[in-house]
C-alpha cells in the first residue's frame, strides 16, 4: 500500500505548520503526483487527505490567478464531499468546503460568469449572513449584473437604429 503512505507524505507536506509551501510548489507537487493522488485507493483517512490535498491545489491555483483551471478541478474536488457529507449543512460545516465554494465563486467572478457567482454568494450568505466580505462581494456581482444587462440594452438601441 505505497500509494496510502505517498499521500500521507504529501499531506504532511502541503499541511507542514513549519515550512508551508508557496503556492508555487503546492501546484507543483500536485502536478508532479497527480498520478498517485487520483489513483490513490484510500480508506477514509487517505480519502479525507486526498480531498484536503485536492482543495489546496484548487486554492493555490486561484491564488495563482490561474482561474480556467482552478475551476475546472473545483468542479471535479466538489461532489467528493458528498461521500463524507450527506446534506448541504454539514457541507458547510466544513472550512475546506466553504473555502472551495468561496473559491469557485471567485473563479467565476474572474472568468466573467456572474450567474454562477450569485449561487455560491447565496449560499455562503445562506450559512455565513453577518460575514461583511460576502456581503460587500453579493453587491460587487449584483452591480456588475446590472451594468452588464444596462450595456447590453444600450448596445441592442444602437444596432436598432
Amino acid at each position: 500500500m505505497m500509494t496510502g503512505s505517498r499521500i500521507a507524505d504529501i499531506h504532511a507536506y502541503f499541511f507542514n505548520e513549519n515550512n508551508l509551501p508557496s503556492n508555487d510548489e503546492i501546484v507543483k507537487c500536485y502536478e508532479d503526483n497527480r498520478l498517485i493522488i487520483d489513483s490513490a485507493n484510500v480508506d477514509s483517512q487517505s480519502y479525507e487527505q486526498v480531498l484536503r490535498i485536492k482543495c489546496e491545489y484548487c486554492y493555490a491555483l486561484n491564488e495563482l490567478k490561474q482561474y480556467k483551471k482552478a475551476l475546472s478541478n473545483i468542479i471535479e474536488v466538489e461532489p467528493m464531499f458528498s461521500t463524507i457529507y450527506s446534506t448541504e449543512d454539514s457541507k458547510f460545516g466544513n472550512a475546506f468546503y466553504i473555502k472551495l465554494i468561496w473559491n469557485r465563486m471567485l473563479s467565476n467572478f474572474h472568468n466573467y460568469d456572474y450567474a454562477n457567482c450569485v449561487y455560491d454568494i447565496k449560499n455562503l450568505l445562506k450559512y455565513f449572513p453577518e460575514n461583511v466580505i460576502y456581503q460587500k462581494w453579493d453587491l460587487v456581482i449584483k452591480s456588475k449584473i446590472r451594468r452588464g444587462k444596462f450595456i447590453n440594452g444600450f448596445y441592442k438601441l444602437l444596432k436598432i437604429k
